[in-house]
Parts: structure tokens; sequence; C-alpha cells
């Protein structure tokens, strides 16, 4: 256990790590930037990015899962998101390839103040502003024997991390893990 523990610290550092970096490169850069994580696949990963300028408005809606997505059949929705997808660039300087997790670490879920719910898979985007502000996040990681949670608020540069072990758990730990990011979200959110 020992060992997938510090796999769990070493993500959870890596992403704040990434965080940090991104909410640093908007003030300096004067654009928006994002840190993409890739949750669908073999192998899930991260970047920071930077958008075209720092007159680009995000197209909220297009991010929010709610009544607004409803709006658009999926075609539409994703021919709108991939315009938004190419107007991101990665960040050298950071990394130049995407930072790869751990397999034995499974990103669960990310949500941000942006989507206003947790996003299981695709592409989660945490954006980062020219200003300092940033969104606040919520991130759920696992591995078959704990979970941890790592977030934070926007106008603040502290990170919050939480670790829960899992125990008794019968059936499909990718289930139980995602109810579990649920009902932490819901906590977080209060």
């Amino acid at each position: 256990m020992f060992g997938s523990h510090q796999k769990l610290v070493d993500t959870l550092d890596a992403f704040e790590r990434a965080a940090r970096f991104a909410q640093n490169e908007a003030v300096l850069r004067n654009r928006i930037i994002r840190l993409a994580i890739k949750l669908d696949g073999e192998s899930q990963s991260f970047t920071v990015q930077y958008g075209p300028d720092s007159d680009f408005v995000l197209p909220v809606q297009y991010f929010t899962s709610n009544d607004v997505s409803e709006l658009l059949n999926d075609e539409e929705r994703s021919a709108k998101l991939e315009k938004v997808e190419k107007a991101f660039q990665n960040v050298e300087e950071f990394q130049e390839d995407p930072i790869e997790v751990d397999n034995l670490v499974t990103v669960i879920g990310i949500a941000s103040g942006l989507t206003q719910s947790m996003q299981f898979s695709n592409t989660a985007s945490l954006f980062f502003y020219p200003s300092g502000e940033k969104d606040s996040a919520f991130i759920a990681i696992g591995t078959d024997e704990e979970m941890a949670t790592l977030s934070y608020q926007a106008f603040t540069q502290e990170f919050d991390r939480k670790f829960f072990q899992i125990e008794g758990t019968t059936g499909d730990i990718l289930e139980f893990q995602v109810a579990q990011a649920k009902k932490f979200y819901e906590e977080w959110l209060q």
C-alpha cells in the first residue's frame, strides 16, 4: 500500500505544480491558460496550455453540462468545443509533452467553478486568467486501495488535500470511486 499511496501523493504534487505554474503563466503571458486533463483512454495525462490572447472569451455554455448544452445537438456542441480546443497550445516551458498519470493512479473526475458539475470523461479544463484569478477546482484521484482529492478556491493560494481509504468494497472499483467522488464533491460545494 505504501507504494500506491506515494503514487497518489506524487500525482497530487504534479497537479498542484501545474496549477501554480498555470496561474503564474496567465499573468506573465497576459493570456488565458488552462490545465487540460485527458480523462479517457488507456493512459490519462495533463498539460498546461495557453489561449490566443488576453481578449479571448471562453464560450462558457460549451463547458457546462446543464440546460444550455441541450440547446445544441451533439454534433454542433462537438464542433464548437473543437474550435475552442484548437485555440489552445501547449506551454513548452512547462513540459513539451503531456504528463502521463502513473498507471496505478486513476483520475476519477474533475470539477470547476466554470462547469459546476463533475466531469468523468473527455478532456477537462481548469482555467487561469491574466488577472491572477483562477477557477475554483476539485480533482478526485484514486488507486485500488485509496482515494484522494485536491481542491482550491478561486482567490486563494492554498490547496486542500484529503485522503480516504477504500475498505470492504465489492463490485466495480471505478463505479464505487465515481460515487464517492460525487459525494466528496457535494461536500466540497458546501
